[in-house]
């Protein structure tokens, strides 16, 4: 497939302190690592980012914080 869009932000006022790893694999810290973000405990406005990078074996989302970070992927098949 292909990875065209990812979103994320604070799903509250102040997010926990972690990151966000998205990987070209089906499980956690498994397959290429495509994109990390890092974020405090603090308030995260949303951010847009265009990849447009082919994957092979799926899309995983990896969160090392509670669930208070709101993450939105758009994608297509190749």
């Amino acid at each position: 497939g292909i990875l065209h869009w990812l979103i994320y932000g604070s799903a509250d006022a102040a997010a926990t302190a972690g990151s966000l790893d998205v990987r070209d694999g089906t499980v956690a810290a498994g397959g290429a690592l495509i994109f990390t973000a890092f974020f405090a405990a603090a308030y995260i406005p949303y951010v847009q980012i265009m990849f447009d990078v082919s994957y092979t074996n799926g899309l995983f989302l990896d969160f090392t914080t509670t669930g208070d970070v709101n993450a939105y992927v758009l994608y297509r098949p190749a």
